[in-house]
């Protein structure tokens, strides 16, 4: 794509738009960006006031909401706001009038994007379905529903105004290849071309002033920002960050221009490239495991895609559904999405009745078919069926995850969950084979070096987990509360690999 030729003599109006856009991130109305961080558990959003040179509060949302904050009533401040993809419910506590909105706009399936897609100056509400590429927008403007299909299952939405016509512009990221696809609302027409790796992650953002938003990619492994300024077509690269920083860019200073950024979940550490002055500054705001608000900003800076693999207990069943509406990978899908932002998808590619052969019979099929960032191994329970199992279930757990890392996959291993006897079934010597072969799962991670979710672990752990986290009838299945803690088991995993900078 020829980058330069957006900034060529497009937009009188330009300057226009700048002045009339307000600060990303700016919760209190003094034009610089607010560092801030969400508690997912609490839902309490934790914000550095800049004007006030203050620590400010505010409660809004619960585990499984994610944040969407923008301006979506137009008065120039940032308003705190959440979306709730089980419901798909938008709650927005408007800064001007300090009441909440609650509006249900989406479902499960849809990822939020708010932008202002209309220019009106005011943030829509708007998701995206990546199976079919369709955005559908409620534009604030008129308060009609635009539903527009621009992009495909594998692109990640970064929606963001390339064309400086004050309106976000509907754009998609293809990882694997490092694609920009982007559907200029100025010129009516699409716009491609390759930037970046499949390593590095978009964070287009105005980083020039020219009121356009320049396509950039930031290198976690190597810490390395590569922006193509809108304004000159020239690339600037500048190495600052590391494999656990997060990008946050936003305009900190005030200057117009937005600034690289990175922050480190661990530490709760941010470190600013100021672009008025080329200082850093630095900061601690924030505490282990919060999330950073701009992480929020799209889906092509923070998200994985996550494939859950394995036999009825990956499918989900005895789970009230009896199926992937309610199993683990779903469950563990919104879960990331509210802890980190971003764009998590987690494919579901769990077989009823299927043991480990039949798996690694199509494992490779699988990969290509998703191609995962990560895979979520759990099989074993129907080898463990009869007594001589570990002497081909061991293999064919091997084979799959040196077929993953082979590919460049990371693993995540699950020990095989428990099974019960109870007056349905006499599961005993299923469970004491489950037993005796948990062990050679850590040998298994240790010697590939991946993490291991104690699955098995995590639910006997629970008093009374027999009957409490267990499906009765099938007495080889958890119930829905069963399956959370198949979900945090997992989640803790991918959790740490992400915050180590493994998983990126």
């Amino acid at each position: 794509m020829n980058y330069r030729a957006w900034s060529t003599g497009l937009f009188l109006a330009a300057s226009i738009a700048a002045a009339e856009a307000g600060t990303a991130y700016d919760f209190d109305g003094d034009g610089k960006a607010d560092p801030s961080v969400y508690v997912r558990e609490s839902g309490m959003w934790h914000w550095l006031a800049s004007a006030a040179g203050s620590i400010q509060n505010q409660a809004l949302g619960w585990a499984e909401t994610r944040p969407v904050p923008a301006d979506y009533d137009g008065d120039g401040k940032t308003d705190f706001a959440v979306y709730h993809r089980q419901t798909g419910t938008w709650y927005i506590l408007c800064s001007s009038i300090q009441a909440m909105r609650i509006v249900p706009f989406g479902w499960d399936a849809a990822h939020p994007v708010a932008a202002d897609y209309d220019g009106d100056g005011k943030a829509d509400m708007a998701v995206y379905y990546r199976d079919a590429g369709l955005w559908h927008i409620l534009q604030s403007s008129t308060f009609t529903l635009r539903t527009v299909q621009f992009g495909f299952r594998d692109g990640r939405p970064i929606p963001a105004d390339f064309d400086g016509d004050g309106k976000a512009d509907f754009a998609v990221f293809y990882r694997n290849t490092a694609d920009w696809y982007v559907w200029s609302s100025a010129q009516n027409q699409m716009l491609t071309g390759r930037f970046g790796s499949r390593t590095s992650r978009p964070v287009p953002a105005d980083y020039d002033g020219d009121a356009k938003a320049d396509p950039a990619v930031y290198e976690a492994a190597s810490g390395t920002w590569s922006i193509r300024s809108s304004r000159t077509g020239a690339i600037n690269s500048v190495v600052f960050g590391s494999a656990q920083g997060r990008p946050v860019p936003a305009d900190y200073d005030g200057d117009g221009k937005v600034d690289p950024a990175v922050y480190n979940r661990m530490t709760g550490y941010w470190s600013i490239l100021q672009s008025s002055n080329n200082t850093v500054r630095s900061l601690w705001f924030g505490s282990q495991n919060t999330l950073p608000i701009p992480a929020c900003a799209d889906g092509g800076r923070e998200g994985l895609v996550c494939m859950a693999f394995g036999d009825s207990i990956t499918y989900g069943g005895g789970s009230s559904s009896d199926g992937p509406a309610t199993g683990y990978p779903i469950l563990l899908e919104r879960i990331l999405e509210a802890e980190f932002g971003g764009h998590f998808i987690t494919a579901n590619e769990g077989i009823p009745g299927e043991d480990s052969g039949e798996g690694a019979s199509r494992f490779s099929a699988m990969l290509a078919a998703d191609n995962p960032d990560v895979v979520l191994l759990m099989e074993g329970t129907n080898d463990n069926l009869y007594d001589d199992a570990a002497g081909w279930l061991e293999p064919n757990l091997r084979y799959m995850v040196g077929l993953a890392l082979s590919r460049g996959i990371q693993v995540v291993i699950g020990t095989i969950p428990p099974v019960i006897s109870n007056e349905y079934r006499d599961r005993s010597a299923q469970m004491a084979n489950i037993m005796a072969f948990n062990p050679r799962i850590y040998s298994i991670a240790a010697d590939y070096g991946i993490p291991l979710a104690p699955v098995f672990e995590s639910i006997t752990s629970v008093p009374g987990w027999d009957r409490a986290l267990m499906d009765q009838p099938s007495a080889n299945h958890p119930n829905d509360a069963g399956y959370r803690v198949v979900r945090d088991a997992f989640f803790h995993a991918v959790a740490s690999g992400i915050e180590s900078g493994l998983f990126y």
